[in-house]
């Protein structure tokens, strides 16, 4: 017991001695620990690199094999989308009475239907391409081939396109930005003077940049209590100007985003947004009434 404490004298006297050594130490440890942590988060960052007309793709440099190749139709790119799903960690059901297709990482899901221009995203009814209706899945020889960037983007995926090589490449989770702009949701109008769910754009929540520098809110996460979820575009938002997003349908604007939604998403008899950085992390809510 005497040999026990001495040494834990010993030990006390030298931090007493020696506090710069030892805050030195720790403040090493922290800047070794956030290295690792960056390092960890960059490898588990997936990159896949596919192809139009040929079925080998790469997840971080390592080949594998789709059953169909992606093919362009409609201008836009229609693969089969199960290796790739699978790849990112997550998973794809088959519903054959439905023809629906039901996709599914971490805590999205998408549902599409055979033919329809329109799927369920986090149970939000969205356009698969505002822009073209003729953008929907289809089955081409015996392979169900879905629109890979709606599908993609609405997961958290980052998608380029290089037209000379007719090359894609997806990186999951996509690579965004920190903000440190002060974000505020100002107001929301959740009731209109028709029908809210015949014309979801009488609904709106406007979101207000109070810092002093614009900002790009790409990755940015406007979520209901019932968690129907908005990911906001590649929007740049000037300091002390404000966006309106709409629950439904139109063209995005230096004032307007939409929602894409077919029906209202805010309940008339109280609700709460919550507005998330493009970190995930929870910077403003507003409860009504």
């Amino acid at each position: 017991m005497k040999r026990l404490f001495a040494v834990l004298l010993t030990i006390l006297m030298l931090f007493t001695l020696f506090p710069g050594a030892l805050r030195e130490n720790v403040v090493k440890a922290d800047e070794v620990y956030k290295a690792e942590t960056l390092i960890e988060k960059e490898e588990s960052q997936k990159v896949i690199i596919l192809q139009v007309g040929k079925t080998s793709f790469t997840v971080n440099g390592v080949t594998n094999t789709l059953d169909s190749p992606p093919v362009i139709k409609n201008s836009r790119t229609l693969l089969p989308i199960r290796a790739i799903i699978e790849a990112l960690g997550g998973r794809v059901d088959w519903d054959a009475t439905t023809k629906k297709v039901t996709v599914s990482l971490e805590s999205n899901i998408i549902e599409l239907i055979i033919g329809k221009s329109t799927a369920l995203v986090n149970n939000t009814s969205k356009p698969i391409d505002s822009a073209n209706s003729k953008v929907v899945p289809e089955i081409i020889n015996n392979r169900t081939m879905l629109p890979l960037r709606f599908v993609a983007e609405n997961l958290g995926c980052s998608v380029s396109f290089e037209s000379s090589t007719q090359t894609i490449t997806l990186k999951y989770p996509e690579e965004v930005q920190q903000i440190t702009a002060n974000m505020k949701i100002v107001n929301i109008h959740f009731k209109g003077t028709t029908d809210d769910n015949k014309n979801p754009n009488n609904e709106w929540v406007e979101i207000k940049n109070n810092g002093a520098t614009s900002a790009n809110l790409k990755g940015y996460v406007l979520e209901d209590f019932a968690k129907h979820r908005f990911v906001f575009p590649d929007f740049v938002l000037d300091a002390g100007k404000t966006v309106k997003v709409y629950s439904g349908s139109g063209t995005q604007n230096s004032s307007s985003l939409y929602w894409g939604s077919s029906s209202a998403i805010w309940n008339n008899d109280g609700d709460t947004a919550y507005l998330y950085d493009n970190n995930g992390k929870l910077i403003d809510t507003y409860k009504y009434p």
